[in-house]
């Protein structure tokens, strides 16, 4: 899949209830930027991961501060890179790829008295490749249709086994 057959279909499109219109006149998706202001932090999510969707990158939440009252009022978004991880492999002959390998790219949103969600701090600088045409392989933009999921469901409550239920 080429990187503009994969855009074509979403310009203009509504994808989980956020708007994420491209830029009319260079093809690009719309860039996180410091100042952005947003009405939940579910509509700065979906945002952002829109933007990671199209870009070719996974993000995660990496952390949140809530107040006493248990609201959130600061967020933290980041590339699924992110971060390192100690290597878990017991045999050293042969070494397992690490998924977190320190990208620096994040978008810092805190709560503001006006009661929206304003972008305070941004960064877009990738230390790995990333490949729009792969980007719904990541766990953030795994999903099942809904048909899929009621099927499934039905099979389970039929008493079909799981394996059957792919040839079904």
């Amino acid at each position: 899949m080429e990187v503009g057959s994969s855009i074509d279909g979403i310009v203009g499109e509504d994808i989980e209830g956020i708007d994420c219109d491209l830029n009319k006149d260079q093809n690009e998706p719309v860039e996180p930027k410091v100042g952005m202001e947003f009405d939940s932090v579910d509509d700065l999510h979906g945002f952002f991961k829109s933007y990671a969707r199209l870009k070719g990158f996974g993000i995660r939440k990496r952390s949140s501060t809530k107040d006493e009252d248990g609201v959130s009022k600061y967020v933290r978004l980041v590339c699924s890179c992110e971060g390192n991880r100690e290597s878990k492999n017991s045999n050293p002959l042969k070494p397992r790829p690490m998924s977190r390998i320190g990208c620096k790219v994040v978008v810092v949103a805190r709560f503001e008295l006006d009661g929206k969600w304003m972008i305070i701090n941004v960064c877009l600088d990738h230390n790995h490749d990333i490949s729009p045409s792969k980007s719904r392989l990541f766990r953030c933009n795994r999903e099942i249709s809904h048909r899929v999921k009621r099927q499934l469901a039905l099979n389970d409550q039929s008493g079909i086994d799981v394996p059957k239920n792919f040839r079904s």
